[in-house]
């Protein structure tokens, strides 16, 4: 059976910042892509300033079953925005998906309604290791290369262990 992966590019930052904010908006984001380089794209384009709090992908294989509703997309984006102003935030994030959709960098998505639909999102996110554990397909690593050349590893990780 092919791994399947996950890859956190942005995750906690400013940690130190963040914990001494009462962040009063917790916004979710899943949106759906077709390659890596959409992936990046999204990233690079992702202009949410202070909110962007977490930017990661899964990207999906036909041999792992995905929770997620639509799997006919090969990568899906999982972002998570915290801010101090909810209408402003929520209007940041769904402006910012909807240009990455005209342009085609994501093919389908959804912004979270409330909190718990946001941390939702982030429970399919979370079982994923347990899951490939189960399936007996899990590797893990943690390190610090270009986003450009992260997914490389994944593909030379596949050849290697399949």
């Amino acid at each position: 059976m092919t791994p399947i992966s996950y890859q956190t590019f942005i995750s906690d930052i400013d940690t130190a910042v963040d914990s001494t904010l009462a962040d009063d908006s917790i916004t979710g984001s899943r949106t759906c892509c077709q390659d890596y380089i959409s992936c990046q794209k999204l990233l690079f384009q992702a202009r949410l300033g202070e909110i962007l709090y977490a930017f990661e992908f899964v990207d999906h294989l036909d041999s792992v079953q995905t929770p997620l509703a639509s799997s006919i997309y090969n990568f899906y984006v999982l972002i998570e925005t915290t801010g101090s102003n909810e209408s402003n935030d929520r209007e940041n994030v769904e402006g910012f998906l909807v240009d990455a959709m005209k342009s085609g960098l994501i093919s389908d998505g959804a912004i979270s309604k409330d909190l718990n639909q946001a941390l939702s999102f982030w429970r399919i996110r979370e079982g994923i290791p347990e899951a490939l554990q189960k399936a007996g397909v899990v590797y893990e690593y943690d390190l610090s290369i270009p986003v450009k050349k992260m997914y490389d590893l994944v593909e030379e990780m596949r050849i290697l262990f399949s």
